[in-house]
C-alpha cells in the first residue's frame, strides 16, 4: 500500500524539507506522483530513504550516496561493510564521549573545590576558548587529587571502575592536546600514577569483598587495569582518535608505555 508523505515523514523521522532535498539530488523518488501534486511511496522506496538516513550517519555525503546507487557495478557487499565499520568507528567514539561525561559528573559531583563552574556564563567562548582549556585541565587535576577519591570509593561496579579509569585516561589525552607537554615529563606521569593507584584501589578492594585473598585481589585488579593500557586494546585508542588526533593519542600512548616500563 502506498504511502503519503506526511506518513514517511513519520515512519522514517525525515522532515518533509530533508525528502524533498533527498528527491531533488536524486537520492530518491516517489512511486506516484497524483494530479493534485501530493506524492506517494511504496515500501521499496521507504526502505531507500531510510538507507540514505543510514548511510548519512555513517559519514557519507550525499553525491556518494547518489554515485552507488547510480553505479551499475557496485559492490552492495563492501558497500555494507564499509558502512559497518564507519558505524562501529563511531559507536566507539560515542562510548568515548559517554564515558568522559561520566567521569566529568563524578568529579562535578565529588569535587569540592571547583574553580570552574559548568553554569559560568563565561565559561563557553568557542569550543576551544581560553576558559574551556583552563577548566579542562582543571579538571583533570581534580581527577587525581583527593577530592576525586570518593568517586572510586563510593563505586560499587568493577566495570564502573575501569570506565572512571578510562574516562581518567582521556581526560589526560585531551589534556595532551591542549598542550605542549611531553609524554615522559614528571606531571604526566605523576597524574598517570595517581589514576592508576586510585583505580588499582577501588578495584582491589571490590575484589576481596567478592571473596578473594588481599593478595589475588590486588593481582586480579592489576591484570585488568594494565590489559586496559597495553597495545592489544586499539579499540580503545583508536576510539579517542577522531577527537584529540593522532598526534594526541600517540603521546598517551607512548606516556602508558613509559609509565608500565617503570612499574
Amino acid at each position: 500500500m502506498l504511502k503519503r508523505i506526511s506518513e514517511v515523514c513519520k515512519i522514517t523521522g525525515v522532515t518533509r524539507k530533508a525528502l524533498l532535498g533527498y528527491e531533488r539530488e536524486g537520492l530518491v523518488k516517489p512511486t506516484n506522483i497524483l494530479d493534485s501534486g501530493y506524492r506517494e511511496y511504496s515500501d521499496e522506496a521507504i526502505w531507500q530513504i531510510i538507507f540514505v538516513q543510514m548511510m548519512m550517519e555513517a559519514g557519507y555525503k550525499r553525491k556518494e550516496i547518489k554515485s552507488i546507487f547510480e553505479d551499475p557495478s557496485t559492490n552492495t557487499i563492501k558497500i555494507y561493510d564499509d558502512v559497518i565499520d564507519r558505524l562501529e568507528k563511531k559507536k566507539l567514539r560515542i562510548e568515548g564521549m559517554i564515558r568522559v561525561f561520566k567521569n566529568q559528573k563524578w568529579s562535578a559531583e565529588h569535587s569540592q573545590n571547583r574553580t570552574f563552574e559548568y553554569n559560568d556564563e563565561n565559561f563557553f567562548k568557542g569550543p576551544l576558548g581560553n576558559n574551556f582549556i583552563k577548566w579542562w585541565k582543571k579538571s583533570v587535576e581534580l581527577a587525581s587529587s583527593e577530592a576525586a577519591d570518593t568517586a572510586f570509593v563510593d563505586t560499587v561496579d568493577s566495570q564502573r571502575i575501569m570506565d572512571l579509569f578510562g574516562s581518567n585516561i582521556e581526560e589526560l589525552t585531551m589534556s595532551l592536546f591542549f598542550s605542549d607537554e611531553e609524554p615522559h615529563s614528571t606531571h604526566i606521569q605523576d597524574l598517570l600514577n595517581s589514576f592508576y593507584e586510585k583505580a588499582l584501589e577501588a578495584l582491589a578492594d571490590y575484589y576481596s569483598k567478592e571473596g578473594n585473598s588481599t593478595e589475588d585481589a590486588y593481582e586480579t585488579a592489576k591484570k585488568d587495569i594494565n590489559e586496559l593500557l597495553t597495545d592489544d586494546n586499539e579499540d580503545f585508542f583508536d576510539s579517542m582518535k577522531p577527537y584529540y588526533g593522532e598526534e594526541a593519542v600517540l603521546k598517551i600512548e607512548a606516556a602508558i608505555q613509559a609509565f608500565i616500563k617503570n612499574h
